[in-house]
């Protein structure tokens, strides 16, 4: 019986520690969205930018 309730106890921390790994990977795929969504972001203000300096130039022709 009391290799039962260890074998219970070794199987809980097992499946314990995969839901934590699982929730780990959830929360990475996560972050790296939310860095896509960053540099997408600084990619859009750097061409805002460069358009904004080439119509200056054009203006000053």
């Amino acid at each position: 019986m009391e290799e039962l309730k260890g074998q219970r106890v070794l199987f809980d921390t097992i499946e314990e520690r995969a839901c934590m790994r699982l929730q780990q990977e959830v929360d990475h795929e996560e972050d790296l969205a939310r860095c896509d969504e960053v540099v997408a972001a600084q990619e859009a203000a750097i061409t805002c930018r460069e358009e904004a300096a080439r119509e200056n130039e054009a203006k000053q022709l």
